[in-house]
Formats: structure tokens, sequence, C-alpha cells
């Protein structure tokens, strides 16, 4: 049989803990009342303290079925969103790839400062007739 170390046991030797050896680093008329925390907080006067606040995502909310119908139709939209999520984020990326390698080719000229060819070159004016 286990035995839990507790309390009431009569063999019980607490745990002696540790001691703090280093300097405190708590600053001087550093503190804050309640009524001066609320104060500050009722007028937006933010504080230094860290705080965390959870994830909130106001567009994902979850709901709550009571028929199977229900959730399989939602799923059903669910995919469709993600796909035209899916479809949007490959147009974007094609974009970007366009617009990169656009650039490319923009700086390549820049650098070489070749000027493009154009397509059709303008004719040639007639030489100059020697009549006289």
């Amino acid at each position: 049989m286990i035995k839990f170390k507790h309390q009431f046991n009569p063999e019980y030797t607490p745990d002696i803990g540790e001691t703090n050896d280093q300097a405190s680093q708590t600053t001087p008329d550093m503190s804050l009342t309640v009524k001066t925390l609320l104060s500050n907080h009722t007028r937006g006067i933010h504080s230094n303290i860290k705080t965390y606040d959870g994830e909130y995502f106001g567009d994902s909310e979850i709901p709550q079925f009571d028929d199977i119908a229900d959730a399989h139709n939602y799923k059903l939209d669910l995919k469709a969103k993600l796909r035209e999520t899916e479809k949007t984020i490959a147009t974007e990326i094609e974009a970007l790839k366009q617009a990169n390698i656009k650039a490319a080719r923009e700086k390549a000229l820049a650098d070489k400062q070749i000027q493009p060819t154009p397509l059709e070159t303008p004719p040639e004016p007639p030489p100059p007739s020697s009549e006289t």
C-alpha cells in the first residue's frame, strides 16, 4: 500500500522551501490603490501592466446544432468557403509572382541599360537627293 505524505501523517516533515538572498526589486512609491486603478481604467489611462487577452475571432463563431442535417450543411458551407479562400490565395500568389517577374525584368533592363527593341522599326528616311 502506498502512503501519501500529508500534514496529518505523524512522520510528515514539511518542505523547508528556499530563502531569497537577492536584493528586492521593489521600487518605492510605485504602488496604486484600487480606486486609482479603477479611475484610470474608466478614463482610458492604461498602466504598463502586461495583460493577456484571449483570442477572439468574431467572424468564426461555432454554432450549436440540434440536428445532424444542420451540422452537415454547415460543414458543406465551410468547405465551400475554404475552396473560395484557396482560389483567392492562389490568384494573389500568381499576381505576386507576375509582379516579381516584371520587377526583375525592369531591374535587369536598368542594370544593363539595354533598350527594348520595338516590334516594328520605323521606316528609314530617303537619302538626300543631289539635284543641282
